[in-house]
């Protein structure tokens, strides 16, 4: 005999009978009165559904991680406000307001508020927040593949607004960090996250930078860490140039965003030929470098000695008459005297890292003290 109906009908009365389901009636009729295997009901589509309202409150929260990527910590999330409006399956393109406070943490908090299709093909979505208090090292199982670092310490608080449309991503994020220490890791490509905070942090190791981020997330190549790279260095390589102006020039090198180099130099301090005393003018550029360098306590240069050609003795034929030893020593002396000069001037010891002294050939070059980063 045929199978019963997918949902048992209403029991009979005077007034009613009862009938199978179009769809029951449609399977009765294509298997006929012999029996035999079920046949697939054709073109079946799923119940129409509709959400009024959702939320959440009471003692709730839930567990957020990220199962594509072990090496980050999942977090539980203590809910203060979970709320949405309506969803309705026949209407994809219905905005639909929701807002979002919860704490990942004891110290942290995340807000966010806006609309979103969430049936819609593709989804979308348009909304503002924050996040506060965030320890910046529960960010490292994120960021340690795109950007090659790890934060060491530091809090991170950020406002943003988002908006996903035609699977475009549009991102603006004003973001500020406060203590900040990072480590390269060995063997991972990124950029020079150390110096970027280095370079941006103020006097009261605060970072505060905008870091807008595009792209197609249909895009299998995309990944919106990743496209932070080239954003990092832009803003640092700006920040940088503003950070030294008139004393030196910033240039910011690479084509793939895991060549992009930066390279700031400042101007170097000059000597005459063969002396290894600061004149006047090198004094006063040397005043105006260490105030720059009191106020990126984090920012760490080389100073590096230089001695010449043209300070070389030579006989009549233009054989050398002295040792290069001997050169090397005066470039190694100018460079501990602007050291000196420096750290006399309020620059923290650590700040300025020693290399060994050169010759330059070039018939034009000068004595000099190179300084760089």
């Amino acid at each position: 005999p045929p199978p019963p109906p997918p949902f048992p009908a209403p029991p009979p009365t005077e007034t009613t009978t009862s009938t199978p389901s179009s769809a029951a009636s449609d399977v009765y009729k294509r298997q006929g009165q012999g029996g035999g295997e079920p046949a697939e009901v054709a073109d079946e589509q799923p119940p129409a559904w509709r959400i009024g309202s959702l939320k959440v409150s009471g003692d709730s929260y839930f567990i957020s991680g990220d199962r594509t990527n072990p090496a980050a910590v999942p977090l539980r999330n203590r809910i203060d406000t979970l709320q949405f409006g309506e969803v309705a399956s026949a209407r994809p393109d219905q905005d639909t307001p929701f807002e979002i406070a919860i704490h990942p943490d004891k110290y942290t908090q995340f807000q966010i508020k806006g609309t979103v299709r969430p049936v819609a093909d593709p989804v979308y979505l348009d909304a503002e927040g924050e996040l506060g208090g965030l320890a910046l090292p529960r960010l490292n199982g994120y960021i340690e593949n795109d950007l090659g670092h790890h934060f060491l310490k530091g809090q991170l608080d950020t406002r943003f607004s988002v908006k996903i449309a035609d699977n475009k991503l549009d991102m603006e994020n004003f973001i500020e960090l406060h203590g900040a220490e990072v480590e390269a890791l060995e063997g991972k490509d990124g950029p020079p996250l150390g110096t970027a905070i280095a370079l941006l942090e103020d006097r009261d190791g605060y970072v505060k930078v905008d870091v807008p981020v595009q792209g197609q997330l249909d895009d299998p190549n995309f990944r919106v860490l990743a496209a932070l790279n080239p954003v990092i260095m832009k803003a640092v390589a700006g920040t940088a140039a503003l950070a030294i102006q008139p004393l030196g020039s910033v240039l910011l090198v690479g084509s793939l965003v895991a060549d992009q180099a930066l390279k700031v130099t400042f101007n170097p301090a000059l000597f005459e030929p063969g002396s290894t005393e600061l004149d006047t003018s090198a004094q006063d550029y040397l005043t105006e470098l260490a105030a720059k360098l009191r106020d990126k306590p984090k920012l760490a240069l080389r100073v590096c000695g230089v001695a010449v050609d043209a300070e070389r003795s030579k006989d009549k034929k233009g054989a050398y008459l002295d040792k290069p030893e001997v050169l090397l020593e005066m470039a190694q002396q100018r460079s501990q005297v602007v050291r000196a000069f420096l750290v006399g001037a309020g620059v923290g010891e650590k700040q300025l890292r020693s290399c060994r002294p050169s010759l330059d050939p070039k018939p034009e070059a000068k004595p000099r003290v190179d300084i760089r980063l």
